[in-house]
């Protein structure tokens, strides 16, 4: 009788846990959809609010030039389109001409210094020579449409790339990307990140398509801001991608030509000087330590807001490391690990940029992109990109805010962070590739 008591007793204690398990898993589903549901409408409050506040930023610059404030990037290319314009190409980088002509535009200083000093190559400037013999409350105008498009033909060309379908993804999406705190903050300053959104997403995608002069072509998109450049063109020659990179440089000897007739021969050399030498600027715009990257991250480390590039060099060797790592197994376009490869080398190159702003953060939401697309493909689990994509959104909601108010660097260690978590993906996916092929012998003979 002891011994039946005892197994009766053994047979209920399991049946109790099990009951107990399936209780908090319920309990469990149901604190994360309210979180969720919370997360949602908050997302859908701020980006309501922030969206009406660009509103009334341009309301406010169609009125007049008001206050000196931090949102007034489009100021700067409305200058250096005006240097071209009047035919003073030569002077798109001296700060006291960029100065004088903003100051006259406005009849105030600009920015936070009095001046923003204008960083993009020359051929950029002459894309707004013509706007700039507007008005410049006008300019400002014609510039916000021009980039509303760009988001908006940004978020259908992801959306397209996800393959989305139902109303809920795409509910869910539009509203992540539209607002995204970068994804505003590049419409309120009028800046062209969206391109290099374009330039990288057309090269993963063109490359994934088995088109390389293509993603050459798209990768030259990239050029608005050439140091995003660097590590895709490396990798390029690296893997002697010829047919992309013959491309690439053909776009690119077009776009040099036309800086040269603009700014002169020697753009060549003074406009790589120039951007070195800004990278230990502390004013006409620039702020090492409030940057978002690496040198940001170093700059508030060891309390010297214009730190030396060597003390950056620790850091950065290892970023670069991490992309060598990541395309040691050849060059496979057409692999699902291709998205991944290029997610990793983006944030390495985000990373290691030293000009790096809120608005270029938009490119995370390419990162977690090409990591869904990744799991989607290869049939990985997708839900753990879903706190990841949560984790970012408020990251650059709050991040930048503390780096700039406390001194506190939060957005580039995340990056890091997320750079590991691709790191440790791609080599699951490694190990998992090892698996199949071992595999795959014994399943023939069988």
């Amino acid at each position: 009788m002891q011994i039946a008591s005892s197994a009766t007793q053994l047979q209920v204690e399991p049946e109790k846990t099990d009951v107990a398990r399936g209780h908090f898993r319920r309990i469990s589903h149901a604190l994360a959809t309210i979180g969720l549901i919370l997360v949602v409408f908050f997302m859908l409050v701020n980006g309501t609010s922030s969206w009406l506040q660009v509103v009334q930023f341009q309301v406010n610059r169609l009125n007049g030039p008001g206050e000196a404030n931090s949102a007034e990037d489009y100021i700067t290319f409305y200058a250096a389109g005006r240097l071209v314009a009047d035919g003073r190409g030569t002077d798109l980088y001296d700060v006291d001409a960029i100065r004088a002509v903003e100051h006259e535009a406005m009849g105030r200083p600009v920015g936070g210094s009095g001046v923003l000093a204008y960083f993009n190559p020359p051929f950029v400037a002459a894309a707004f020579a013509p706007l700039a013999l507007l008005p410049v409350e006008i300019f400002s105008t014609v510039l916000l449409g021009l980039v509303l498009m760009t988001l908006l033909g940004g978020g259908l060309a992801l959306k397209r790339f996800l393959r989305l379908t139902s109303t809920r993804e795409n509910i869910a999406f539009w509203l992540f990307f539209l607002s995204l705190h970068a994804s505003v903050w590049l419409v309120v300053e009028q800046q062209l990140s969206m391109l290099l959104l374009a330039g990288w997403l057309g090269f993963a995608w063109a490359q994934h398509q088995g088109n390389p002069r293509a993603s050459g072509l798209s990768l030259a998109l990239i050029l608005v801001k050439p140091q995003m450049a660097l590590l895709p063109v490396a990798l390029l020659v690296w893997n002697r991608q010829w047919q992309a990179l013959k491309a690439f440089g053909a776009a690119a000897a077009i776009l040099v030509a036309v800086s040269i007739l603009i700014s002169g021969p020697s753009i060549l050399v003074e406009y790589p000087r120039y951007l070195l030498n800004t990278t230990a600027w502390e004013s006409q715009g620039v702020s090492t330590a409030n940057m978002l990257g690496l040198n940001g991250l170093v700059a508030r480390l060891i309390g010297d807001r214009s730190p030396s590039p060597l003390f950056v060099l620790p850091f950065i060797l290892p970023t670069l490391a991490s992309v060598a790592y990541t395309w040691k197994g050849g060059w496979q376009p057409a692999s699902p690990r291709f998205f991944l490869q290029v997610a990793i080398t983006l944030l390495a190159a985000l990373l290691i940029n030293p000009h790096l702003y809120l608005q270029d953060m938009v490119l995370l939401g390419l990162v977690l992109t090409f990591c869904v697309a990744y799991s989607a493909s290869s049939g990985n689990r997708m839900d753990i990109w879903l706190p990841v994509a949560i984790g970012v959104w408020f990251l650059l909601l709050y991040g930048p805010r503390i780096q700039v108010n406390h001194g506190i660097p939060l957005v580039a260690p995340a990056m890091i962070c997320l750079l590991v978590i691709c790191l440790r993906t791609l080599s699951k996916s490694h190990v998992e590739a090892n698996e199949v092929e071992s595999e795959t012998p014994l399943a023939l003979a069988a």
